[in-house]
C-alpha cells in the first residue's frame, strides 16, 4: 500500500507530503516559484515538480528519502508548462509547454536529469493543461487548451495525429487502464467528456450536472470510475464511465 500522497500548493510555492495513515501533512518543501504538476518516479524514489517562471518551465527534483530538492532544476523555454508525466521504466520524462503561439514537448532523461530532445507540437495547443502516457508507453497525449489533443509516438519522439474537435476550452486529463479512451474537463461549460482512442479521437459521450468548472481528472485501476474536482462548486463528483 501507498503511504504518502504529495501535493503542490501554487499560492505558497510549496511541495507537500501526507502522510495517508493519518492524512496530516507530514512534510512541507519550500522553493523559489510557483509549484504546479508533479509526477513520481516508478520507485517513489524521487519527486519530480513544474514550476512556473513567466516565460520559462522550471522542473525540480525532489528526494523523497530526505524531501529535499536534488541540484539545479531543469529551465525549459516556451511558456508555462502544462503537466509532467514520467514513463513505466522510469528513464523519461516528458514535459509540455505552450503560450499561444508556440507549443512544444520536453525529453528529459531522469538518469541525467538533462533535456534529452525537444517535439514542436502545434501552436493550436495553446497552453497545454496535461500529459498522459498509455499502458505499453508507446504513445503520449497532450491537451491543449485550445479544443485539441495530440498524440505522440515516444519511440520516434514525433507527432501521429492530432484533432481540434473538442467542444470547449480544456482543463485536464486522463487515460483508462486499457487505453481504449480519455477523459477531459471542460470548465468553462461544466461537463467532463470521454475522448475514444479505438478508434483514434473518435468523440465519445459529454457527463453534464457539474455545479460549475470542472478540473482535474483521475480514473480508478478498474477504468469504471473517474473523479473530477469542481473549482466554483468546491467538489469531488464520481462518475461511472460504464466499464
Amino acid at each position: 500500500t501507498e503511504t504518502f500522497a504529495y501535493v503542490t500548493d501554487d499560492v505558497t510555492n510549496t511541495v507537500n507530503q501526507i502522510d495517508l495513515a493519518t492524512f496530516a501533512v507530514s512534510n512541507s518543501l519550500s522553493s523559489a516559484a510557483q509549484t504546479l504538476d508533479l509526477a513520481l518516479d516508478p520507485t517513489d524514489t524521487f519527486l519530480y515538480v513544474t514550476q512556473n517562471f513567466g516565460t520559462f518551465t522550471n522542473v525540480i527534483k525532489i528526494n523523497l528519502a530526505t524531501f529535499s530538492i536534488v541540484g539545479s532544476g531543469i529551465l525549459l523555454a516556451g511558456g508555462p508548462g502544462g503537466g509532467i508525466a514520467i514513463d513505466s521504466t522510469g528513464s523519461f520524462a516528458y514535459v509540455p509547454t505552450g503560450n499561444g503561439f508556440s507549443s512544444h514537448v520536453y525529453k528529459i532523461d531522469l538518469a541525467t536529469f538533462t533535456t534529452a530532445a525537444t517535439l514542436t507540437t502545434s501552436s493550436t495547443v495553446g497552453q497545454p493543461y496535461g500529459i498522459v502516457i498509455d499502458s505499453a508507453g508507446s504513445f503520449a497525449y497532450v491537451l491543449g487548451g485550445i479544443n485539441v489533443l495530440v498524440k505522440i509516438d515516444l519511440s520516434s519522439f514525433s507527432v501521429v495525429t492530432s484533432t481540434t474537435s473538442l467542444s470547449a476550452n480544456n482543463d485536464g486529463l486522463d487515460i483508462d487502464p486499457g487505453d481504449a479512451f480519455i477523459v477531459y474537463t471542460q470548465g468553462n461549460i461544466n461537463e467532463a467528456n470521454f475522448q475514444d482512442l479505438t478508434p483514434f479521437f473518435s468523440p465519445g459521450a459529454a457527463i453534464f450536472g457539474f455545479s460549475g468548472n470542472p478540473r482535474q481528472v483521475a480514473i480508478d485501476a478498474s477504468g469504471g470510475n473517474a473523479y473530477t474536482t469542481d473549482l466554483t462548486g468546491n467538489t469531488v463528483t464520481q462518475v461511472d464511465t460504464g466499464l
